[in-house]
């Protein structure tokens, strides 16, 4: 959490350059849905979309399984190395469930950033370059990210125990990880969300930016891989 305020806090000041693009919350416009373009029901393209995700992946793991990726070993539900994709991915997107019916918002983590880097505000000779960030200093709407993120990191730290595999991957120079996390943190400001707001709620709500975003998360994500193994030299096959 410490490293993740101090991406904040620095991102901040370059956040304040994005400030201009953005909304005073990044939220999905009523008239940027796919619904609102075609002009019917939300529930009559979601369904059907769902469905079609849903059989992908199901054809995916068929064609691929899952399984002879990972090394699958321990005793129980918490002792295996990993869970079944579908399983995992519908446990993440239900939810939304609590969160929507709770908090009054949809899932995303990039806000939280923003509220642990507004708590440096009480610094005097931050006050006026993080003016901005007042907005998130303070509010369960702010808040609840920051709780999310710390759960998701415990939870994390609890699954790799009881399976075994904490500390099994050799991960990245330090200097190289926190750079990366500066860099996606601007990005997520930048573009109004992250995957967990473009890919989760985002498309659920079937905003047509998020159909934008998502693919050229991950694309950009892919095309960086390969230039590093291929074009620099980098081994990048132990991360």
């Amino acid at each position: 959490m410490h490293l993740a305020a101090d991406q904040g806090v620095i991102s901040a000041a370059v956040s304040a350059h994005v400030a201009s693009r953005e909304t005073e919350r990044p939220t999905v416009q009523h008239g940027f849905c796919l619904d609102d373009y075609l002009k019917t029901p939300h529930f009559n393209l979601a369904l059907p979309m769902a469905a079609l995700l849903g059989t992908f992946v199901f054809a995916l793991d068929l064609y691929v399984p899952w399984a002879k990726e990972v090394e699958v070993y321990g005793k129980g539900i918490m002792g295996v190395r990993s869970w079944p994709p579908y399983l995992a991915g519908s446990i993440v997107g239900l939810l939304q469930i609590p969160i929507v019916l709770i908090i009054g918002d949809t899932l995303g983590t990039s806000t939280g950033m923003m509220t642990i880097a507004a708590q440096s505000l009480v610094i005097p000779g931050l006050r006026k370059i993080g003016a901005r960030l007042k907005q998130y200093k303070s509010g369960t709407l702010n808040w609840w990210q920051v709780f999310f993120m710390a759960g998701a990191i415990g939870g994390a730290f609890i699954s790799s125990t009881l399976s075994e595999t904490l500390g099994s991957v050799g991960g990245v120079d330090p200097l190289y990880g926190f750079s990366g996390g500066i860099l996606l943190i601007y990005g997520a400001r930048l573009a109004g969300g992250c995957t967990s707001g473009h890919g989760l709620s985002g498309i659920g709500l079937l905003a047509l930016l998020s159909f934008v975003a998502v693919p050229a998360m991950f694309g950009a994500g892919i095309t960086t891989a390969f230039v590093m193994k291929y074009a620099l030299g980098i081994n990048i096959d132990h991360l």
